[in-house]
């Protein structure tokens, strides 16, 4: 048997690593999308590329993956034929293109990347200004059936309409109000979305007892909400909006009041993240404002949050610090 330098173990054990990482269970489309983009870097790196032809950072970060892919693989056919070479020569130069092209992904993958001008987001959280404490709730007045539980399970969770239209499970286990969502943008390819949450709601809160009444009213432990149609559930909301005079509000601007009660709270950004679905603990600075919060004390509305996926934690450790601008690709 031929004995492997200490170096080799540890640059193999990179490469095990790296090709865990890279080389995951991908569908089709993904590896479709994957060898498509490479095949335009024709050569270049990731940076490189996304530099000279100033992409938006979404279109930078499918092209990195695309390109950690390309050499993960690469990788992966060394470490075969290493399991099965037994010549020493052979081994030796097979080592050196191993450390050769695990030394490459961890270079290339490290780079960042930032667009010369950034795009200004258009923000519903701008849509809270003004608004009183209990806007929710008055909104809820307002809203006609069957949109009222549309409503109540959205200012709970925060859920995007996307993912209401999935559909959300409501159920009462161990006493306790759980409200499940099946995640909206989850992708292989920018690593980014979490399949699903698990959100224990606080039922101290008006609408969970709203919630809870049409619960019981239905006799029932098990609720299953979901949106037959978007466009009609968004008509209703500008309906029952407009009607109280605010207009700027929508849907969406349930997710941002959600987030910046929490904020407001102080929970830790791993926390925040998984309740909005995240994986990244950067996207959640463009939900919501520390100041918008309507809730500055007490046990906050989200008790509990399950979510399967590690959170990415790139920036400070408190959500009452400045927001960090946007993702990053570092």
């Amino acid at each position: 048997m031929i004995e492997m330098k200490p170096l080799d173990i540890q640059t193999n054990d990179l490469a095990e690593e790296l090709v865990g990482r890279y080389c995951r269970d991908l569908s089709k489309g993904t590896l479709k999308k994957y060898q498509a983009n490479y095949l335009r870097l024709d050569g270049r790196d990731w940076q490189y590329y996304s530099i000279e032809h100033q992409l938006k950072q979404n279109t930078a970060q499918v092209y990195r993956a695309a390109w950690c892919f390309h050499h993960a693989y690469a990788i992966k056919r060394i470490l075969e034929r290493l399991r099965t070479e037994t010549d020493i020569e052979h081994r030796h130069t097979l080592n050196l293109f191993l450390l050769a092209k695990v030394t490459e992904l961890e270079d290339g993958r490290s780079l960042c990347y930032s667009p010369a001008v950034r795009r200004k987001k258009k923000s519903k959280r701008k849509s809270l200004h003004g608004k009183p404490g209990n806007w929710r709730e008055c909104i809820l007045g307002a809203l006609a059936e069957p949109y009222k539980v549309y409503g109540i399970v959205t200012a709970l969770t925060g859920c995007r309409p996307s993912e209401l239209g999935k559909g959300a499970s409501v159920t009462i286990i161990n006493q306790e109000l759980i409200i499940e969502i099946l995640g909206a943008k989850v992708s292989d390819i920018t690593e980014g979305g979490q399949p699903f949450r698990r959100l224990t709601i606080n039922q101290s809160l008006p609408l969970a007892r709203e919630l809870l009444a049409i619960m019981e009213s239905q006799e029932t432990r098990e609720l299953y909400v979901k949106t037959s149609s978007y466009s009609s559930w968004y008509r209703a909301f500008k309906r029952a909006a407009k009607s109280l005079g605010w207009g700027d509000l929508s849907p969406y601007s349930y997710r941002h009041q959600l987030s910046a009660d929490l904020k407001a709270l102080g929970q830790n950004n791993a926390f925040l993240s998984k309740v909005l679905g995240h994986r990244s603990s950067r996207s959640r600075s463009n939900y919501g404002q520390f100041l918008q919060g309507r809730s500055k004390g007490g046990s906050g509305p989200i008790t509990e949050v399950y979510a399967p996926l590690e959170v990415r934690i790139y920036d400070s450790q408190f959500l009452d610090e400045t927001p960090s601008t946007g993702p990053s690709l570092g």
